[in-house]
């Protein structure tokens, strides 16, 4: 009965933002009742959000021991291995999630993450679109569908989707980041600009958006512009985690920029910023 007051407690914390009242009281919880499932299964998700996936796989271990079915264990599990880069047993912990509880729409995200991310377009495609028809209104799901449809070449299908939520009011950045994108394929430079812009006022920092419409204004002939772009795109990767792998990837567009304009004097300054980073780099893997 006292796990039951504290799990209720525990919720009304969740309910209210409270993560960390929430993890006490979990705690408590596990403190009376070592191998209450849901308790270890909440915590090891906190692990899980706080970076520490070493921790949450104890926690997974000790709920798929007492219950080896358990399919939100089982995709905390694949959570924890593709943390850790090991992406062909992750997708085997989604599948298993999946065959256990086949409307798993996280498990599913994740399967045609990792699928598209092998080069399995096709089977990617197949899986996000199964994951909109299970879940229409994650707008994630429907963003990792439209990229895919991308690189299937069918830009006037994503821009069909997503006139959707633009006339629903309920369009995101990213909404329009690919729509410029689609506009971009289909040689609609001019219309493909302004979503990016659009895109730009939801969001300052989608380096997505910075990265593309940077992208576009060089192939416009606009390098100068495109280098403002991508200077902000080294600035959102510099502070924000997610982007960091963009810092080089901007770099290197604003010296092909500066270089096809014959801008001399930045391109120098660029190089050798491009040069002690590498040199940075090397330091750090010797010693």
């Amino acid at each position: 009965m006292m796990s039951e007051d504290l799990m209720k407690q525990a919720d009304e914390a969740l309910q209210r933002g409270d993560r960390r009242a929430a993890r006490a009281l979990l705690e408590k919880v596990l403190s009376a009742d070592a191998d209450n499932i849901e308790a270890l299964h909440l915590l090891s998700t906190f692990d899980i959000d706080e970076g520490m996936a070493g921790l949450a796989q104890e926690k997974i271990a000790r709920v798929l021991a007492i219950e080896p079915a358990h399919a939100p264990a089982i995709y905390n599990q694949g959570v924890c291995l593709m943390m850790r880069g090991d992406q062909a047993p992750a997708l085997e912990a989604f599948r298993k999630a999946v065959q256990i509880d086949p409307r798993h729409s996280g498990a599913l995200y994740n399967i045609g993450y990792i699928l598209r991310a092998q080069g399995n377009v096709d089977e990617a495609l197949k899986v996000f679109a199964a994951l909109v028809r299970l879940n229409p209104g994650w707008l994630s799901a429907r963003d990792a569908y439209c990229d895919t449809l991308l690189l299937q070449g069918q830009a006037l299908e994503v821009l069909t989707i997503c006139d959707e939520p633009i006339e629903q009011g309920k369009a995101t950045a990213t909404t329009f980041r690919l729509r410029g994108d689609a506009l971009r394929q289909l040689g609609r430079q001019g219309e493909a600009e302004e979503e990016y812009k659009r895109s730009l006022q939801l969001d300052t920092a989608n380096a997505d958006t910075l990265h593309a419409f940077g992208s576009l204004l060089q192939e416009m002939g606009r390098f100068e512009d495109a280098v403002l772009v991508f200077e902000r795109e080294t600035l959102v990767a510099g502070v924000d985690p997610r982007f960091t792998d963009r810092f080089d990837q901007a770099l290197a567009q604003i010296i092909r920029s500066n270089r096809s304009v014959c801008q001399w004097k930045n391109l120098s300054y660029y190089e050798e910023q491009a040069l002690k980073l590498a040199v940075a780099r090397t330091h750090r893997i010797v010693h």
